[in-house]
């Protein structure tokens, strides 16, 4: 457990919703990132629950979960316009709210298919029904809008964040309307650097950089690959969470300088210096 995390109350859990999650067709990296990127901003993850396409699997884990009462319930899946994407019925049956089309998610999805130059079929029109009352969280990557939901639980106010799927969704959901929350409400300072690296795959960093993480929950390190006139590259991102700014720049520092000594040391080249 890291220092950031004893020093604080609020706790979280994942619920997963899919059956090619479930199954054992896809690995579950949503629920990894997201404990990763809480953790790393001192909430303690204190369950991970994987669900079918059900809905009564969902509103069972939903309501065992807020009977718990963690501060934030985040669900992962459900929410595209296929017939077993049902996890906002499902969550707003479980949370004993109606199911009503908002008109901004509307126009989010008619917006976005009109660039894709898409029919807004009333699949996709599905996507705009969320619980009520809720905020609509846009989709900055992809189509399908997620939902913020302040819910009752046993004595404890749960906040049920219902975000999708595909991994680069969720990400960009999770970066954007919660992981800010959190920090202003942890009153944390996050120290960010990057480097850019040129001449080694990012299979070689990799044992390293997953030893740097593990021994620190406090640090976030992801790596980007890319390439760079035919060579191999990555843009190696760097992040480090403390209540202490001095100790969050400083050790954001230290770790830069020890994936560039390492990178050097399998033969690349730093191109760009840090942020």
């Amino acid at each position: 457990m890291s220092t950031i995390e004893n020093k604080t109350a609020v706790r979280a859990e994942v619920l997963t919703i899919g059956n090619e999650v479930l199954t054992g067709r896809v690995v579950n990296t949503n629920a990894a990132y997201i404990a990763r990127r809480l953790s790393l901003v001192g909430v303690s993850v204190r369950r991970i629950t994987v669900v079918a396409d059900s809905e009564e699997e969902i509103v069972a884990a939903v309501r065992e979960s807020l009977q718990r009462g963690p501060d934030y319930l985040i669900t992962t899946g459900g929410l595209g316009p296929t017939y077993d994407d049902i996890s906002m019925a499902a969550i707003a049956r479980a949370l004993g709210l109606p199911l009503r089309e908002s008109e901004l998610a509307l126009s989010w999805i008619k917006q976005k298919t009109r660039l894709e130059g898409a029919p807004l079929t009333p699949e996709r029109e599905k996507m705009a029904y969320l619980p009520y009352p809720s905020k609509e969280l846009d989709n900055p990557v992809g189509m399908a809008p997620g939902a913020w939901i302040d819910a009752q639980g046993e004595g404890h106010k749960t906040s049920v964040i219902v975000l999708p799927g595909v991994p680069s969704e969720m990400e960009a959901m999770l970066e954007k309307h919660l992981l800010p929350i959190l920090i202003r409400e942890q009153r944390l300072f996050v120290a960010e650097r990057e480097i850019n690296v040129v001449g080694i795959f990012e299979a070689s960093l990799a044992p390293y950089v997953k030893k740097l993480v593990k021994e620190d929950n406090a640090l976030y390190i992801k790596t980007h690959p890319g390439n760079t006139e035919d060579r191999p590259s990555m843009l190696v991102h760097v992040e480090y969470a403390s209540t202490n700014r001095e100790e969050a720049e400083r050790k954001a520092e230290e770790a830069v300088e020890a994936v560039e000594r390492k990178a050097k040391e399998l033969g690349a080249i730093i191109t760009k210096g840090r942020s």
